[in-house]
């Protein structure tokens, strides 16, 4: 199953939606060539550099892209032993649906996997604007 295209640099996709432009100041952007922002190179430098206590994840395509990252950030976590939490807000990730590839059935089954390796799952960013 190949995705379409999605969230290129300098494209619509790509910009902050409105719901999170009041934590641009705490943000970081790494321009990914892969489906899994982990493995960019520069991602382990600022995850040293930052010494965030918990990492938000946020994002398109919850079964590749949000999935892969936030799945490689907890085992980095857990290998190293940091006190680091990993959460997704349920309400800022989505996938897409294509014949084969059910939106609904797909994004709920990204969420329970993410929720399974010890990932807390948020319900909604309004949660954490609190």
């Amino acid at each position: 199953m190949a995705f379409p295209p999605h969230c290129l640099k300098e494209s619509h996709e790509a910009e902050l939606i409105d719901e999170l432009v009041p934590f641009k100041n705490k943000m970081v952007t790494l321009y990914k060539n892969s489906t899994n922002g982990f493995m960019h190179p520069d991602f382990i430098n600022v995850f040293d550099k930052i010494h965030a206590d918990e990492f938000i994840c946020v994002g398109c395509c919850t079964d590749i892209c949000v999935l892969q990252f936030a799945l490689s950030l907890k085992g980095y976590i857990n290998q190293h032993n940091l006190k680091v939490g990993v959460s997704v807000v349920r309400d800022t990730v989505e996938t897409f649906g294509l014949p084969g590839h059910e939106q609904g059935q797909f994004n709920e089954m990204a969420i329970t996997l993410m929720a399974n390796a010890g990932i807390k799952i948020i319900d909604s960013y309004k949660e954490i604007m609190e």
